[in-house]
């Protein structure tokens, strides 16, 4: 009796076994269908463009905004690559400004999914993001602002090169006087070709380190600059308020993320920023403003 038992539970978790795996890839798959369904319009990357070059203002949103949205924090204090520790004021700020886009401001969030900004995780069916939604879409849907049609996030990233001319995108600054606010020891890459067109230039060079703890600091040498200047922003999650707050000031404030980074990818010079050599690629300038020799 106890060997046709073992024999029955035996056969019973082989089926287990063979059965369970595409049973549960189907359940997540038909999930991610309905969750698609319910997340916001994204414009495309020519849409999001054309609303920058009209003079409106851009706050992303990427993985990391979100997490801290969600109580999450993306490194501890003092790490080595300590990027931004969570703090509740850092976290509400995100959690208003992502449902309360501006006339004056783009609020943006990345696709669902797309073939740019995304990668297979090995052993999994799903993808990164699909994974990402998987497992916090219950927590975020609420975040977001019913009706509206957020910008699209991936106008920093290679994306915006795929699908855009150069000459449109050297638009935004062209002949324009431009302040780049850029975190010390940062991934940030000043890339000429990218920013030849450009009238004049200014760098303010902040900590690189959690610096939304330097937030009013930052933003009060910001407005030293007279508003003619288009305000680069490449800040990690300080700098989607500092746009957003800037717009509410009168500037034109962007939040250009690894822009300059994803040009050179686009060329095929370096790889995604994620996967760079962190050690190799710093931006180590010291804390300060200076004039950029263009």
């Amino acid at each position: 009796m106890r060997k046709n038992t073992a024999i029955v539970l035996s056969v019973f978790m082989a089926l287990a076994v063979v059965f369970y795996e595409p049973l549960l890839s189907g359940f997540y798959t038909m999930k991610l269908i309905y969750i698609r369904k319910e997340y916001p319009k994204v414009m495309s990357t020519t849409e999001t463009l054309r609303e920058i070059l009209s003079g409106k203002s851009i706050a992303r949103f990427g993985d990391g905004e979100l997490q801290l949205i969600m109580g999450g924090r993306l490194v501890r204090e003092g790490e080595k690559d300590e990027y931004q520790v969570y703090s509740k004021q850092l976290s509400d700020r995100l959690r208003r400004i992502i449902k309360s886009p501006t006339e004056n401001c783009v609020i943006a969030i990345n696709n669902f999914c797309d073939k740019w900004n995304d990668k297979e995780l090995d052993g999994s069916k799903f993808s990164w993001w699909e994974t990402f939604w998987l497992k916090y879409w219950k927590k975020l849907k609420s975040i977001y602002k019913e009706g509206y049609t957020y910008g699209c996030s991936e106008v920093t990233r290679i994306m915006v090169f795929k699908e855009n001319s150069l000459e449109d995108i050297k638009k935004i600054w062209d002949k324009k006087k431009v302040l780049f606010v850029v975190g010390n020891n940062s991934y940030f890459v000043y890339e000429k070709r990218l920013f030849d067109n450009i009238k004049n230039a200014k760098l303010l060079v902040v900590p690189g380190k959690s610096s939304f703890n330097k937030y009013d600091s930052i933003l009060d040498t910001i407005m030293t600059f007279d508003k003619e200047y288009l305000v680069l922003l490449s800040l990690g999650p300080c700098a989607t308020v500092l746009a957003y707050d800037l717009s509410k000031e009168g500037y034109q404030a962007l939040d250009i993320g690894h822009l300059p980074n994803s040009y050179l990818e686009a060329t095929g010079e370096r790889k995604k920023p994620e996967e760079e050599n962190a050690e190799e690629r710093r931006f180590s300038v010291k804390e300060g403003i200076y004039d950029l020799n263009l």
